[in-house]
């Protein structure tokens, strides 16, 4: 996802990111964080998911695909109700519906970047 306010969030952390090229292969996992940055990193997440509303579902799915092989989907979890209010029932609802929401987001930044 690269709406231009996650873009600009990320170079607020970043400040010369420029984004990739989408990839035909989609990457390997990334490998699990120390337990000390698990916190962290959730925190980071609730940022990503909470910069650009717009995104709705599709940033929050995407948040919870990274932080499960990150280590740090508990974490992740507990901040999303904690800092945004999150409703479990939202949050199970996205769980479920993750691939798809993913999908369609990918597909349609894809058509977005070809017009």
């Amino acid at each position: 996802m690269q709406s231009d306010p996650l873009l600009a969030h990320a170079r607020r952390f970043f400040p010369g990111f420029v984004p990739s090229l989408p990839q035909a292969v989609e990457p390997p996992p990334p490998d699990p964080l120390p337990a000390g940055l698990h916190d962290y990193m959730a925190s980071v997440l609730v940022d990503f998911v909470a910069a650009d509303p717009e995104l709705d579902d599709a940033a929050l799915a995407a948040a919870l695909a990274l932080a499960e092989p990150l280590g740090c989907a508990a974490p992740l979890e507990q901040r999303l109700a904690q800092d945004l209010k999150l409703a479990r029932r939202t949050l199970a609802r996205v769980k479920r519906d993750a691939t798809t929401v993913l999908d369609k987001a990918r597909a349609q930044h894809a058509r977005s970047a070809t017009a």
